[in-house]
This record gives C-alpha cells, sequence and structure tokens, in this order.
C-alpha cells in the first residue's frame, strides 16, 4: 500500500485511514526480516529469517526509525 506519489509520512497517514474502521482490538501486526550472508563471493549464502508481532499504533511515535516503524508497537519489546 502507498499513497501515490509520497514518502512514509504519507503511507503511515493512509494506512491509519484505511484502519480508522476497524476496532483497534482487532487489528494485529508483524513485521519480517529476511537476511542473507555470504562469507565469500561464491559461497552458499546463509539465510536468518526473524519476525516480530505486534499492532498498529493510532498515531505515530518515537524520533528514529522508518517506513511504517513509526507506527508498530512490538508485543515483546514494547
Amino acid at each position: 500500500m502507498h499513497a501515490a506519489g509520497s514518502g512514509d509520512a504519507a503511507n503511515n497517514a493512509l494506512l491509519l485511514e484505511r484502519l480508522a474502521a476497524f476496532p483497534t482490538s482487532s487489528v494485529r501486526a508483524a513485521t519480517a526480516a529476511l537476511v542473507a550472508y555470504l562469507e565469500t563471493p561464491l559461497a552458499k549464502p546463509q539465510l536468518v529469517e526473524a519476525t516480530c508481532e505486534g499492532r498498529i499504533l493510532s498515531q505515530p511515535r518515537g524520533s528514529g526509525g522508518f517506513g511504517y516503524d513509526p507506527l508498530f508497537l512490538s508485543s515483546d519489546l514494547g
């Protein structure tokens, strides 16, 4: 989901607009990352995948991050 001709703040606003019709208790979220490490250019890649469960906040929070980070609250990390 991307707002036309926009950056992170506009995409976050669009997400909140689309979720406004749903009760916050029914909205769950997760973020995932996949990293591939090569010890040498010809080595077989070592893959590491991780997910983090959480929820979407009703407004951006914090001063760092990018993308949807300001709206994501990790269940494990708070």
